[in-house]
């Protein structure tokens, strides 16, 4: 055996004890390489010494079943963890052991508490936290408790019709979630909490109940406009005839339409109103409602 390739075996012998499975033969060999062939033995400790420099420079770099199983990793935890700050605390985790994706996902499992999730998976986890926490207070349950002398064929059934309910409900993005649970608060409201929300507004959403978003500055002819738009387009079956007054889904309450009240509504609920009564419709109501309101506060 040549001085170089007992070099290179002491080189190999040093990343494997100290970087276990990370660096390849061809790390070793540029290791070996370091030091001339006609000198000394070098020690253990300058091998390593050497080895850290050719590391911090970029001149040794991971082989290709470490960086293979990493990318299988990142693949598999889609990116969650790719962060320099975690790879110390899952280098350490492997213990001498040799990486695979598998691996790799366990150990994160496992270090949860430890690693530091990217921006985006962050945020990925907190929307998936709020979706299933939705998703299990509105979801239907299933049927357990079975009364004696009950009906097992019907009780199958319905907990069939259930299932079907629940898979519906997760297939819904969270937006309709939330809808859902927005629309089941406005049920369990009393008809004084309801006028609460509009009528006892901050300033900043009192400004807009009196003028809006949209046509803040719109004049009595505009409105009328509006009003004409609106009709027209109810006689050509565009669109549903508004009624005079907004009812509570599922309560007999009702409140006048106002830019107030589409700022308090989910933003779901507002876009299927404007889908079956129209812009030109609700604009007009909404603007019908300020002027009445501006005309009491000048009476006043």
């Amino acid at each position: 055996m040549s001085v170089l390739e007992q070099f290179t075996a002491i080189a190999a012998k040093v990343l494997q004890a100290h970087w276990p499975h990370k660096y390849d033969a061809a790390a070793a060999h540029l290791l070996a390489t370091k030091f001339p062939v006609d000198g000394f033995r070098p020690e253990d400790s300058v091998f390593k010494r050497e080895a850290e420099l050719l590391i911090a420079s970029g001149a040794i770099t991971e082989g290709a079943v470490w960086r293979e199983a990493f990318a299988g990793f990142h693949q598999a935890t889609g990116d969650a963890y790719r962060l320099d700050c975690n790879l110390p605390i899952l280098e350490k985790a492997l213990s001498g052991r040799m990486p695979t994706p598998e691996l790799l996902v366990q150990i994160a499992s496992e270090n949860v508490s430890k690693l530091v999730m990217t921006a985006g998976a962050a945020a990925q986890a907190e929307r998936g936290a709020r979706y299933e926490a939705l998703f299990n207070e509105l979801a239907p349950r299933l049927l357990t408790d079975v009364a004696p002398g009950s009906n097992r064929y019907a009780l199958q059934l319905e907990n069939k019709r259930i299932e079907e309910r629940r898979q519906q409900m997760w297939d819904l993005p969270l937006e309709e979630l939330e809808a859902l649970k927005a629309k089941k608060n406005l049920r369990n409201m009393s008809k004084e909490e309801l006028k609460a929300i509009v009528n006892s507004a901050e300033p900043a959403r009192a400004q807009k109940l009196f003028h809006g978003d949209r046509h803040s500055s719109a004049e009595p002819q505009h409105v009328l406009d509006l009003r004409a738009k609106g009709a027209e387009e109810v006689r050509t079956g565009r669109y549903a005839q508004i009624p005079s007054m907004w009812t509570v889904p599922g309560k007999e309450v009702q409140l006048d339409w106002s830019f107030g009240l589409l700022n308090q509504l989910p933003k779901e609920m507002v876009k299927r109103l404007i889908e079956k009564f129209g812009d030109s419709q609700i604009t007009a109501a909404c603007h019908t409602t300020r002027f009445k309101l501006l005309a009491k506060q000048q009476g006043s």
